[in-house]
């Protein structure tokens, strides 16, 4: 009888209409496909870092889900821009001197999902990190962090559902 039990509870796990992965993301099996339109860069810094970003959110999907990454009219559609990209003075110390500086980006991402639309947002993304001020420019390893804490905030607010 035990047997026959887990059969039925086995039968019925796989059958479910959401799949889960290790990821934490939680996407329906009817989602098949991804697009990542490259995000224009808004801000006079780092030219660059809308290429990256757009990449980095399709290697995401590459190396975590089973979503086949399209070039563009995906099931689930990225597209945005670089809004801000803001350093400014932190940690002052006693003779008015910055110790610190702090990086912040602000990515604005609108989300598409074909399959389950009440899922679509439009909304903005903001990650920073501080650095020496003794750099006249932020590291490439801050600006590295920050794009990835990006791209982690994007795919959870996508299909992690947190």
């Amino acid at each position: 009888m035990k047997k026959y039990i887990f059969i039925i509870l086995a039968i019925i796990a796989t059958s479910c209409s959401v799949k889960y992965s290790f990821t934490g993301a939680s996407i329906s099996p009817d989602v098949k496909t991804v697009a990542v339109a490259t995000f224009p860069n808004r801000s006079p810094f780092e030219p660059t870092f809308g290429d990256r970003l757009s990449e980095s959110l399709r290697n995401r999907f590459m190396s975590q889900t089973r979503i086949d990454l399209r070039t563009d009219d995906g099931d689930l559609y990225f597209d945005g821009e670089v809004s801000s990209f803001v350093i400014s003075a932190e940690a002052i110390t006693g003779n008015d001197i910055a110790a610190q500086n702090r990086l912040t980006i602000t990515i604005r991402v609108k989300f598409s999902n074909k399959i389950d639309p009440t899922q679509d947002f439009d909304k903005s993304f903001t990650q920073y990190e501080s650095y020496p001020s003794s750099n006249s420019e932020p590291p490439t390893s801050v600006i590295e962090n920050i794009l990835n804490k990006l791209v982690e905030d994007i795919f959870n607010a996508s299909v992690a559902n947190w």
